[in-house]
């Protein structure tokens, strides 16, 4: 249960979030470093421009068409479309730049996933200091602020899944079960979180003995969700998901994408703050701490979130061929769990300080102790070393 205290706290944090996002996605759109004005004008990847023309026809026709009067299952994100389609429909009645709300909505949910961020983070450890760093790493991280102004669905659906994850963690099986079907709309890539917060919610109204009202709110909006856009993928195409998975996912044995594992991991340490491998050390680190520490009753909450990153970047290889790891053409993918690597890193950060405080404070000092401090100071300063430069870029 949050205290009045903790609730301030959380609206501080959320105040400086607030705008370290928009001051990041301002110097972001101000630069012109390619000679135009390309960061305010424009959209990075074809993707977004096609999202916002299904918007659009969604706001004028009511179907999901990319050319007037032809139904397409082209796009893997409906929700997206669903949040961009209002202010399409607004431009109607009042002159609105397209790229520019499509840029400030990124950041809207980019605050929020911060938000929740630092929630989560609180809730696994009750350490605001933790809760703090975590939510930080997202807001200042390059990948994460590119994400805000790109017009892509990366924090609309980094949201949403940790929505899901809190609210697992927190045992409420309604928001649950909302949270997962949005992030399974979201970005596909998600369905691995909604899994995985299904077995720790089903196995939580088990021992609560919950009601057949409980048990209806956490299956029945991701059934619908996702029954209804299988209905409308077989109804248009006559297959059950969207066109683009078949166009761009062939192989179905993750042995058959081996080589796309070195880029994938290539991807990953490109965040700063998991640079040379260093700060995946202390998020693995991090998630032993989380489930280790505890109480049996919430144990398997906590599973869930020291589990799902890694189990969702074996999910990432398998679904995406990745040819450059430092393009956000395939990073976008990774975007939706960089929280929660944050927040393993941020825990596994913390206990590697407390290591550091016994050691400097005389507590204890044994051969471990000095061992394991020196070693969670050595990757600490790796995590951080490019930070400010990697940012910049």
């Amino acid at each position: 249960m949050s205290t009045p205290d903790d609730r301030r706290d959380a609206w501080r944090f959320l105040a400086v979030a607030a705008a370290l996002n928009a001051a990041l996605a301002w110097m972001f759109v101000r630069d012109r470093a390619p000679g135009t004005s390309a960061a305010w004008q424009g959209l990075p990847l074809d993707d977004a421009w096609i999202h916002l023309v299904y918007a659009r026809a969604v706001a004028l026709s009511g179907h999901f068409e990319y050319n007037p009067g032809q139904r397409e299952t082209g796009f893997t994100s409906p929700l997206w479309i669903f949040a961009l389609a209002p202010w399409m429909w607004l431009k109607r009645v009042v002159e609105l730049p397209a790229v520019a709300v499509v840029k400030a909505l990124g950041t809207v949910f980019g605050v929020v996933a911060c938000g929740y961020t630092h929630r989560l983070a609180k809730a696994l450890t009750g350490r605001r200091d933790v809760a703090w760093v975590a939510g930080l790493v997202v807001a200042l991280d390059p990948l994460m602020g590119f994400a805000r102004v790109s017009g892509m669905e990366v924090t609309l659906a980094a949201s949403m899944a940790l929505v899901a994850a809190v609210a697992a963690v927190e045992g409420d099986a309604r928001r649950a079960g909302v949270a997962m079907a949005l992030a399974s709309i979201a970005r596909p890539e998600s369905l691995v979180l909604s899994g995985l917060v299904l077995l720790v919610m089903a196995r939580t109204l088990r021992e609560r003995r919950g009601t057949t009202r409980d048990w209806a709110w956490l299956v029945a909006p991701s059934a619908l969700a996702l029954g209804l856009w299988a209905l409308y993928c077989l109804d248009v195409t006559g297959r059950a998901l969207p066109a683009t998975f078949y166009a761009k996912h062939h192989a179905p044995s993750l042995l058959d994408h081996f080589d796309d594992v070195a880029e994938s991991v290539r991807m990953l340490v490109s965040a700063p703050w998991l640079a040379w491998g260093a700060g995946v050390v202390l998020a693995a680190a991090g998630a032993w701490s989380v489930v280790r520490r505890a109480e049996p009753s919430a144990r398997w909450g906590r599973a869930l979130v020291a589990v799902y990153p890694w189990v969702s970047f074996v999910a990432l290889v398998w679904a995406h061929h990745v040819y450059d790891g430092n393009a956000f053409y395939w990073s976008r993918y990774l975007g939706p769990t960089l929280p929660f690597w944050a927040v393993l890193f941020a825990v596994g950060a913390a206990g590697a300080v407390d290591a550091l405080r016994a050691v400097v404070r005389g507590g204890e000092r044994t051969p471990r102790v000095v061992a394991l401090a020196g070693l969670g100071g050595v990757l600490i300063a790796a995590s951080v070393v490019t930070w400010p430069t990697r940012l910049l870029a």
